[in-house]
């Protein structure tokens, strides 16, 4: 995540910045073209996580799908998702982008990228009017 916001949120802040100073571009042209750029680049940014996961829903679908027309029990269906990976994947992901930390006694504790991450999407979510777990 890092990465994707220096590479399209950052470097093109400098970009704009040189085009207002060293171009004869109107200002107002400008400061128009950075915030469709930086609407753009925002959806971008908050989908490609999203994208590039492996996204539990798509892993049932395709499940059930392999087994053809017999179809897949609730059982298959949790052995072929193999919840514990996910989770464990998704731990490590989160640890890497340095979102979590684990502390002495094995605790897990945000770090403050991670609860930086947790008061913007909870705020998002309220105003949104959604409840905690629900949408």
């Amino acid at each position: 995540m890092l990465g994707l916001a220096v590479v399209y949120l950052l470097l093109p802040f400098f970009v704009f910045l040189a085009a207002a100073l060293l171009t004869n571009t109107d200002l107002l042209d400008l400061i128009l073209a950075g915030f469709l750029y930086l609407a753009l680049a925002c959806g971008y940014i908050q989908t490609y996580p999203a994208l590039r996961e492996d996204i539990p829903s798509f892993r049932i679908l395709f499940a059930i799908d392999a087994a053809g027309p017999a179809g897949l029990s609730e059982e298959g269906v949790i052995a072929a998702l193999g919840a514990d990976n996910l989770l464990f994947k998704k731990m490590d992901d989160l640890s890497s982008d340095r979102l979590i930390g684990v502390d002495a006694d094995g605790k897990l504790h945000l770090l403050p990228a991670g609860r930086f991450l947790a008061i913007v999407f909870r705020t998002y979510r309220k105003t949104l009017g959604l409840q905690r777990g629900l949408g």
